[in-house]
């Protein structure tokens, strides 16, 4: 009887497949238009992967799985973990924590909505007065992050 792997544990290996097939292709000779598509297809990639990063991030902190490990915080376990940096990983858990603060924004970015760049933006202006107050401007918030570029959504926010 052969154990069958998770399904996030195949579809993750579903993309590295894919993302390998993406490092092996030969862009000689593309036109400027070919690459310019290309680019613009894989960031649309990532954009949608970085929103379900954050979202799995939320979940993750908010059962406090970090400390199954013995971490002391979900930074130091995703910086001894996982290939990113201790500003990265500490902009993560805030973004993360703004989709758990504010519900509708995060179903906007799961819905592809809103953009993860708002959600970092929000999280970089993010106090802990603005938190209080952040489940009274939500619903404004996620019309104005669908709406708004993120240089405008950073003044409003």
């Amino acid at each position: 009887m052969t154990r069958r792997q998770p399904p996030i544990l195949e579809i993750t290996a579903q993309i590295r497949s894919g993302v390998a097939e993406l490092a092996g292709r030969d862009r000689t000779g593309w036109t400027g238009d070919a690459l310019s598509q290309e680019l613009v297809g894989m960031l649309e990639m990532r954009e949608r992967l970085d929103a379900e990063i954050i979202r799995t991030t939320a979940q993750w902190r908010r059962l406090r799985a970090w400390e199954a490990d013995g971490a002391l915080s979900p930074v130091a376990w995703l910086t001894y973990r996982a290939p990113i940096g201790r500003t990265e990983a500490r902009r993560l858990v805030k973004t993360a924590q703004i989709v758990d603060d504010a519900p509708q924004l995060g179903e906007a970015l799961a819905d592809g909505d809103t953009t993860t760049a708002h959600l970092n933006a929000l999280a970089g202006v993010m106090s802990d007065r603005r938190r209080r107050v952040l489940p009274e401007h939500e619903q404004v918030l996620a019309d104005h992050a669908e709406s708004l570029s993120i240089k405008d959504f950073t003044v409003l926010a």
